[in-house]
């Protein structure tokens, strides 16, 4: 009987590895099938040439898209203050040709890219429209369903993509001087809000350059004007020179902030007054 069994059981397994065997050869003949008929589409697709000839015509920027900073603090303090909005300005000051060239790069890929999408699709619908697929296919090894089948696949494969967006990821951590706690905040930023940091950091240099032309402005005559309007004595406080105070002529928008030098944004203060405002101003309140 253990010998029947044990005859049984060598048949079984005979016949599984040739079952396993037949199925494998069965699946190696149709993966080499539909290779050849891949590689027909691929010989004989107008689609595949033109989108090929196509694609030629057609190149996009290329670069991080995906690029990451890292800011360490030196307190927990420092860090729940981080004022972003001027890190970022910094930032950008000191490398503002490759954020305006990362920039200028998005906007070429995006129109680009909606030329080439709009000649893609004309020119896969011109082709499959005017073709006929079963005189394509006659005598061949592939029916004219399934050639299209393939060559619909294949052209998706060929079709570009383009980088038409980034994220800028600024990670600004900190940790206690023991390592018992860390803490991070992370901030994103893509095209748009980059765009918005370069609009304000080239104003912020245009106010800058327009500073030096504005104090060039004043003139000794312009500087007695606003003195002798002024009575000679300081808008503020009312000292004078005869109370011992030094009279300055004040930008009370500053130059560093875009304002001009003209007789309604020029006052006299001395010294004193002059110094404490320094370059403060406040558009919606006194100055």
């Amino acid at each position: 009987m253990e010998l029947i069994f044990g005859i049984l059981f060598i048949a079984v397994i005979i016949t599984w590895c040739v079952y396993n065997r037949n199925k494998a050869e069965e699946r190696k003949k149709a993966v080499e099938l539909q290779n050849q008929k891949i590689d027909f589409v691929k010989s004989n697709s107008q689609c595949l040439y033109a989108i090929k000839k196509l694609n030629h015509n057609y190149n996009f920027k290329e670069f991080d898209a995906h690029p990451r900073y890292r800011r360490n603090c030196n307190s927990k303090t420092q860090l729940d203050n981080f004022d972003i909005y001027n890190h970022m300005l910094l930032t950008i000051e000191h490398s503002p040709n490759y954020f305006t060239g990362i920039v200028k790069a998005v906007k070429y890929n995006r129109q680009k890219y909606s030329q080439y999408e709009q000649q893609f699709n004309l020119t896969i619908n011109k082709i499959v429209s005017g073709c006929n697929y079963c005189k394509l296919t006659a005598n061949s090894i592939i029916e004219a369903d399934e050639f299209k089948s393939i060559e619909e696949v294949e052209c998706k494969k060929l079709k570009k993509d383009a980088i038409r967006d980034f994220t800028i990821e600024l990670i600004v951590c900190y940790r206690s001087p023991r390592g018992r706690n860390s803490y991070k905040r992370t901030y994103k930023f893509n095209c748009h809000d980059i765009e918005r940091y370069l609009n304000d950091y080239n104003q912020m240099q245009q106010n800058k350059q327009s500073a030096v032309y504005q104090r060039q402005l004043m003139t000794p005559k312009m500087r007695y004007k606003i003195l002798k309007r002024d009575g000679f004595k300081c808008v503020i406080c009312g000292r004078s020179r005869k109370d011992g105070a030094k009279l300055h002529v004040d930008h009370i928008k500053p130059v560093s902030k875009g304002g001009k030098t003209e007789e309604s944004n020029l006052r006299t203060l001395c010294d004193m007054c002059n110094l404490g405002k320094s370059d403060a101003y406040d558009p919606y309140g006194l100055n």
